[in-house]
């Protein structure tokens, strides 16, 4: 199965995302994907039209003889629970070699959680916390 999906500008409307339809269809032993614009009015007769045009688009490829799987052992799940002022983030004791880490936002670099024992650590409630991300990264072997 090919995934397309559109990205971009609109060509002759910067500002505006890019809004056409993607269809594929295999030929010859490879993909023709074709990009078109629709325009509920553009025929001559009133009807749709469809008008192919150059457009920009990511794709993903699913094979299903050989799925798609995450690299790596599965993260396991990790639990954030609310007590008063406090915030505990933790995860299964049995599952070793995982480092806690945080960021302001998802494009900033990510630090680890100073404090951790046992999976489990209590942050104070502040405004700052409320929008931190966390994530589990595997522990990287020395």
């Amino acid at each position: 199965m090919l995934i397309l999906q559109a990205v971009g500008e609109l060509p002759s409307q910067p500002g505006i995302v890019d809004s056409v339809s993607l269809s594929y269809q295999y030929e010859g032993g490879k993909f023709v994907v074709e990009s078109r614009e629709l325009d509920p009015f553009g025929a001559p007769n009133g009807f749709a039209s469809a008008t192919p045009r150059d457009s920009d688009f990511y794709f993903a490829w699913v094979d299903f003889s050989t799925p798609l799987s995450a690299a790596g052992p599965p993260l396991p799940p990790l639990s954030i629970v609310q007590n008063g002022n406090t915030v505990t983030l933790s995860w299964p004791v049995d599952a070793t070699g995982f480092t806690l880490e945080s960021s302001p936002n998802l494009g900033h670099p990510w630090t680890p959680v100073p404090g951790v024992i046992n999976n489990s650590v209590t942050l104070p409630l502040t405004p700052a916390l409320n929008k931190d991300f966390f994530r589990l990264r595997t522990t990287p072997t020395p």
